[in-house]
């Protein structure tokens, strides 16, 4: 399990090094004269745009770092008395008269008076990358979207909206041309005219802005933007991106056992290569490995709004589908390590497909049961045995549905890790919006 409080820990203080100008953070200027500061966030992003590049992409990924460990740490509290940290309610004191003991520590007692939060508001961290001169668009963009994610934890969906609106403007301002010939920023559906490619930046918006228009119940308008991002995903050039990994130099191995011990000292004060930088999002998407996964996706969400709104039938066969398209991405990539990350998406999709597949099904059975039950008591009423052939078809329906059930389980018997492919089928568990 991840220590997300040594994670902040760590995080904190590269961003304060990247600050102070005694340290790394010399000619980081302030974009106006004392400061930005929001009442409830504080002091907002100043201006790196003059620092190299790697400094700007570490300053960006500590920022990062210390807002997905401030959202895990949202309510906890440091007693600096007895150097601990925990949750408020541990923490005694006029707010809380009665807390929890804290495990393993029966001595020891957290007093109001002697805490402050572990961690600022995952806002703070946010905010800062968003007004912050320096970052590109796809930086910008990924804080925005996690920002927009936190919000709907919190149940702030009208915030998150406005979130989302204002990446959707990040994105559309380094495309080449009209943003309104590639999209409509009010909805986030793409035009897919054919000249007017979408970029990434604003494919991934779209996106967001569709899984949220789903936890929202508007099930038309988010239908529309992903049937639009599956066309525009469908479309991408088969031109392969640059590999953006770090590489050492390669020493072939020596007979010789002194060579090869000088061979070792090379490569061990050889420093790597620092990675170039990925791509800044404003460019349109290229296929690659992953992007199978990520049509896979998208068809998962369609399958679930259909089976929601319209027609089992056609909802159904979209996850069927989707999970094929999964399962084929997973066999090309095979199992090198260079393709782990892209396994890891493609197995987390594959996952939701079949626990989508699978919640489908129960229902579809649950309702032939009732169906079946319903036509046995009305052919209990007949004469001459007449609603006989009904009851048939009703039963011949529900075990269709059960043989489809056991091939689910039995494909993620087969694909699925052992724990994974359990989750599946426990009872109460799923990852469907219906």
């Amino acid at each position: 399990m991840v220590n997300w409080l040594r994670v902040s820990e760590y995080a904190n203080e590269v961003i304060k090094r990247c600050e102070d100008p005694n340290i790394d953070g010399k000619d980081v200027r302030q974009k106006l004269e004392g400061g930005m500061f929001v009442e409830g966030v504080g002091e907002l992003g100043k201006d790196v745009s003059v620092k190299s590049e790697p400094w700007r992409r570490g300053y960006f990924e500590a920022l990062m770092a210390a807002g997905r460990a401030a959202e895990h740490l949202e309510g906890f509290m440091t007693d600096w008395k007895n150097k601990i940290s925990a949750p408020s309610a541990y923490v005694l004191g006029p707010s809380n008269p009665h807390p929890k003991k804290l495990p393993g520590n029966k001595n020891i007692v957290m007093h109001e008076e002697d805490c402050t939060p572990t961690s600022p508001s995952p806002d703070v961290f946010y905010m800062k990358i968003l007004t912050t001169d320096g970052f590109n668009a796809r930086q910008k963009i990924d804080a925005a979207l996690a920002y927009a994610d936190w919000l709907q934890y919190k149940g702030l969906l009208d915030t998150a909206r406005e979130t989302y609106d204002w990446a959707m403007d990040i994105a559309t301002s380094g495309l080449s041309g009209d943003p309104a010939n590639v999209v409509d920023k009010k909805t986030g559906v793409l035009k897919n005219n054919g000249t007017d490619l979408a970029s990434e930046n604003v494919i991934r918006v779209s996106t967001a802005m569709g899984v949220l228009n789903a936890k929202m119940g508007k099930l038309s308008d988010a239908l529309s933007i992903f049937t639009s991002v599956l066309k525009a995903r469908r479309e991408m050039s088969q031109t392969p991106g640059k590999d953006t990994q770090p590489t050492r130099k390669v020493v072939e191995r020596s007979p010789f056992a002194l060579e090869r011990f000088i061979n070792r000292l090379v490569l061990i004060f050889t420093p790597v290569v620092y990675p170039p930088p990925p791509s800044d999002g404003n460019s349109p998407p290229v296929r690659s490995e992953g992007s199978l996964c990520d049509e896979a996706g998208l068809m998962t969400y369609i399958g679930e709004i259909l089976f929601a709104s319209s027609s089992r039938e056609t909802g159904l066969a979209w996850t069927r589908d989707s999970v094929d398209i999964a399962e084929s991405a997973l066999v090309r990539l095979g199992s090198g390590r260079g393709a782990a990350p892209e396994r890891e998406k493609c197995t987390d999709c594959l996952k939701v497909g079949l626990q989508n597949w699978k919640t489908m099904l129960q229902q579809l059975i649950k309702d032939a049961k009732r169906e079946e039950q319903e036509a046995s008591q009305r052919a209990q009423k007949s004469w001459f045995g007449g609603g006989r052939k009904a009851v048939e078809e009703k039963a011949k329906i529900r075990k269709r549905w059960e043989a489809e059930e056991m091939i689910v389980q039995a494909r993620a018997d087969d694909l699925l890790p052992r724990g994974d492919a359990y989750s599946v089928f426990a009872p109460g568990t799923n990852n469907t919006v219906f």
